[in-house]
């Protein structure tokens, strides 16, 4: 369902009625997925990613109000909906002439880029070429995607040992931690240790990984 969801049109099979009917449901949206690691490369060549970086202990930010956030973005979002209003036929079935050029637009796409990539960027780019960012959309796309790639268990492997050396960092005046204290305060730092593979980073798999 993730890998046709991408493409307007797409539907997956699936039995239902107890198996007696093949209902062809429709899976193309938007879809937001979020973990630690890197997703199978049919989702990622689909995905624009965007990676996030840990906030740094000498780093001050203010925190997340949902309230804030929404009352800062309506603006935002109100302008997108007056853009998007102009991109649409109208009540008697006109167009408008931006539509049309929007509609046929086939925008020259970076060759750093995938065919997949590139099928599923092209739409941003036209819009990015409609308002005059073309160039910048495509430096945006170029750089987004040539990040190298880390395989999960390496990049879990890297966050573990910063996230301890973190700790470690916390406490100068500590000459060592237990592993049964570490594995708890790895589970409280919020990266997801307390469900790592179903039941946490408990002391004995924190000496195994300190042995490997």
């Amino acid at each position: 369902m993730l890998n046709a969801g991408h493409r307007k049109g797409a539907t997956v099979d699936r039995a239902a009625n107890f198996g007696n009917d093949l209902v062809s449901f429709e899976v193309y949206c938007a879809k937001m997925l979020a973990g630690i690691g890197v997703l199978p490369a049919t989702i990622t060549d689909r995905s624009i990613p965007i990676r996030l970086q840990r906030k740094k202990r000498s780093e001050r930010v203010a925190r997340f109000s949902r309230r804030v956030a929404r009352a800062e973005a309506e603006p935002i979002r109100e302008s997108i909906e007056a853009w998007m209003a102009e991109q649409v036929p109208d009540a008697n079935g006109a167009k408008f002439e931006r539509r049309a050029v929007l509609g046929v637009m086939r925008p020259e796409m970076p060759e750093q880029l995938s065919d997949r990539m590139q099928e599923g960027c092209e739409p941003l780019v036209a819009v990015a070429d409609a308002l005059g960012m073309g160039t910048e959309a495509r430096a945006a796309l170029v750089s987004i995607f040539s990040v190298e790639r880390t395989d999960e268990k390496e990049s879990s492997e890297l966050l573990l040992l910063t996230d301890v050396r973190d700790i470690f960092e916390a406490q100068p005046q500590t000459g060592g931690i237990s592993s049964e204290r570490l594995s708890n305060m790895l589970a409280v730092n919020g990266n997801g240790w307390a469900t790592w593979y179903g039941h946490g980073a408990h002391s004995e798999s924190l000496s195994r990984a300190a042995r490997s």
